[in-house]
């Protein structure tokens, strides 16, 4: 079945949460803000989704961006 001209057997209600969640912790969106939004019941459960892209929030990684590394 397509949807919106992508096969919608490759992606579930949980692909598109975790995606929103991906997104706002991308535009600097609390963790607390992201698992109230997303439903979850804990921070860890909101790391665990988030843990690809959670480096970049690290204070080392910040240091290194504002330092031009």
């Amino acid at each position: 079945m397509a949807w919106g001209g992508l096969d919608s057997s490759l992606y579930s209600a949980h692909s598109t949460r975790v995606g929103a969640a991906l997104s706002m912790r991308e535009k600097g969106i609390s963790l607390e803000a992201i698992m109230e939004a997303g439903g979850w019941k804990s921070i860890e459960m909101v790391r665990r989704y988030l843990k690809a892209i959670e480096a970049r929030y690290s204070g080392a990684s910040q240091l290194a961006a504002m330092s031009g590394r």
